[in-house]
């Protein structure tokens, strides 16, 4: 590929990844509002239900899809022109798995012995995972495979808002956590109808459901590797908060959510990137097998010059951040949170990686990483949560990811630049040092002022070590200005 090409591609990554992190950037603060009109409204016990919920919804959405979403922007990515029988495939099998999963997802909720309320919640938003959200985000896959992300920039803004003014008019209205997940699936339903109109409308997909069993082996076999790398991400990040609702109660849940949720905010961004990352990488890989390791240490080293900051900045102002997003009933949340907040730095990184390996068709190895890595979270968490509760799966979970970057490095040390990640952490340590000095100043502002007054500060520091440089500053004005 010529140098040329590379730009192109490398340009492509940078576009759609600005493009999914505004739809993520306005989607999250639109979100996090609403998670926290919720939290202050709905009390800690309910807030635990709705965790909970969110939790089994997840893990039971990927188990129904077991991979075939990423198979089909991989497939599209490949080759845009794949027939509609393709499509339809997918759809039929997803559909099928739909319901042993529903019963699967029964039977645990009642193995757990949660109350009758509790599971009647928690089985709408898992019907609602499987249905409209499930399928509109099979249409999302479609979308990237395309590399079209505006269209997703709207659509997750559009959804979130649908969101935001469901949970304002049923908890206003006194109806309750039941009431906002019957208003949330009604709100998928719409954005379904509306994903699936685009895509018909602008890349002319015509999808005809239809049952070829005989195809349906060698595409579950395709797409498992996939499947198992997203059941096991979510093993990561989601057995937890299911086992402290079972094992401590629905509040502790509340309470360790609401850590969750600022960590899973912040998350998005490695997503992102890693996911807009991943359709030029898989079609790089095609044209000319063993390229595109530029590519990832390109993407790595944001993540590692944001990361480290977040990471230091969050563990000094945990309960400040806590008391200002929720309030003093959730205040058991910060010393969890300033454990979680090193998880999120490990996951900067290895979650490029992760995509990545998949990307160039090593998703065999990235799913047995993350397999091991999901079976020493539950041991951990077994042990860890009875006697030590938030905190113990705080630290399982940092552990997991201690074991998960390794295992990636180990698989990927070739493909990067070990000099430029050295570096890259080594002057992000170094600004973040200075940024931790700042913090230990008794502040005499606000902690929005604090934090507002950090940014600036980590940027001055970052650039006085060399981590920022002026071609950092034209390809920002290229993305802004890319006419």
């Amino acid at each position: 590929m010529t140098s040329l090409d590379t730009d192109v591609t490398g340009t492509t990554i940078a576009r759609n990844a600005v493009f999914l992190l505004v739809a993520k950037a306005v989607s999250t603060v639109l979100g996090l509002v609403l998670v926290l009109f919720m939290a202050r409204n709905l009390g800690d016990v309910q807030f635990g239900i709705y965790s909970i919920g969110l939790a089994i919804g997840g893990i039971c959405g990927i188990l129904a899809d077991v991979g075939l979403n990423n198979l089909t922007t991989r497939q599209l990515a490949r080759n845009p022109s794949s027939p509609s029988e393709f499509l339809g495939n997918v759809i039929s099998i997803k559909l099928m798995l739909a319901v042993p999963v529903a019963v699967c997802a029964f039977c645990v909720l009642v193995l757990f012995d949660y109350v009758p309320y509790t599971r009647d919640i928690i089985l709408i938003i898992v019907a609602n995972a499987l249905l409209f959200q499930g399928f509109h985000s099979f249409y999302y896959h479609v979308i990237e495979g395309f590399e079209r992300m505006q269209y997703i920039t709207a659509l997750e803004v559009l959804k979130r808002v649908a969101y935001l003014c469901a949970g304002f008019l049923t908890i206003h209205f006194g109806y309750g956590i039941l009431g906002f997940v019957i208003g949330m699936l009604l709100c998928d339903g719409i954005n379904l109808l509306i994903v699936w109109w685009i895509c018909r409308r602008n890349f002319g997909i015509r999808i005809k459901v239809g049952v070829t069993i005989q195809k349906w082996p060698g595409l579950i076999r395709k797409a498992l590797p996939f499947g198992l790398l997203l059941a096991f991400t979510m093993i990561l990040s989601s057995t937890d908060i299911v086992m402290i609702g079972a094992l401590h109660s629905e509040e502790a849940a509340g309470w360790y959510g609401a850590a969750i949720r600022l960590i899973s905010t912040l998350s998005l961004i490695p997503l992102m990137s890693a996911s807009a990352m991943f359709p030029s990488v898989a079609r790089l890989h095609h044209e000319a097998p063993g390229e595109g390791g530029e590519i990832l240490t390109d993407v790595i080293r944001p993540m590692v010059l944001l990361g480290i900051p977040v990471a230091v900045g969050t563990t000094m102002l945990a309960e400040p951040i806590v008391l200002l997003l929720f309030n003093q009933e959730y205040i058991l949340a910060a010393p969890a949170l300033r454990i979680l907040i090193w998880s999120l730095c490990l996951n900067f990184i290895s979650l490029p990686m992760v995509f990545f390996l998949s990307a160039v068709d090593r998703q065999v190895y990235a799913t047995t990483s993350l397999g091991l890595c999901a079976l020493l979270n539950i041991i951990f968490n077994i042990f860890l949560i009875p006697a030590y509760g938030l905190i113990g799966a705080s630290i399982t979970t940092v552990i997991s990811q201690v074991a998960l970057l390794g295992l990636c490095y180990m698989a990927l040390r070739n493909k990067i630049s070990n000099v430029a990640l050295f570096k890259n952490i080594l002057q992000g340590g170094l600004a973040s040092i200075g940024l931790w000095y700042y913090l230990t100043v008794p502040p005499s502002l606000h902690v929005i002022g604090v934090i507002a007054l950090a940014i600036p500060i980590y940027v001055l520091l970052l650039s006085v070590v060399g981590g920022l440089k002026k071609e950092d500053w034209n390809k920002c004005k290229q993305l802004l200005n890319p006419g």
